[in-house]
Order: C-alpha cells, then sequence, then structure tokens
C-alpha cells in the first residue's frame, strides 16, 4: 500500500458492526475512522478493534494519531480512555 492511501480494515470486523480507516505514514499510523454502529457502542468492540489493529496491522510503531471533533464528547472520553492524550486543535472559520 503507498503511504498515502488508506488502510481499510473491514472484513474481520463486520460482524461486529465496525469499520476503521487508516493511513500509514513514515513517523505514525493516522487514524482516519473507527465506527461503531449506534446500536452496537459501549460493548467494547471499539476497545478490541484497536487492541487487534495494534497486534495485528500496524505492527511497531511509536504512535497513533486521530482528530475527534471538539464538540464530540462521547469519542473525547473514549479516545482518552484507552489512552489518548491531547496532542493539537486545529482551528478554521469561513474565509
Amino acid at each position: 500500500m503507498a503511504k498515502t492511501e488508506y488502510g481499510r480494515f473491514c472484513s474481520s470486523l463486520r460482524k461486529d458492526n465496525r469499520i476503521c480507516l487508516y493511513r500509514v505514514e513514515p513517523e505514525h499510523i493516522y487514524l482516519r475512522q473507527l465506527f461503531v454502529q449506534p446500536e452496537m457502542r459501549r460493548r467494547g468492540i471499539a476497545r478490541r478493534a484497536l487492541e487487534w489493529l495494534r497486534q495485528n496491522a500496524w505492527g511497531v510503531r511509536a504512535r497513533v494519531r486521530i482528530d475527534v471533533l471538539v464538540g464530540n464528547h462521547s469519542a473525547i472520553e473514549f479516545w482518552r480512555s484507552v489512552g489518548f492524550t491531547d496532542y493539537c486543535l486545529t482551528m478554521e472559520r469561513p474565509v
């Protein structure tokens, strides 16, 4: 896979209604999306998916980076609960 393409990890995760998109960068993994259907949330599915990815798909990498919308408080709480810490804040405004 080219470094700028997104890897798809879906086949063994579909049974738990989850999808993950990520990109391998030279110094980190950029986790673009980890989605669990709303009715399947709070069952440990995303936590298990992250563990599987760490052990089976990503290999030895120094870090994983994600983006979370500042208003998505439940997502921020989840990511912090699995060990992520604040790294940067991206701001925008209309032109």
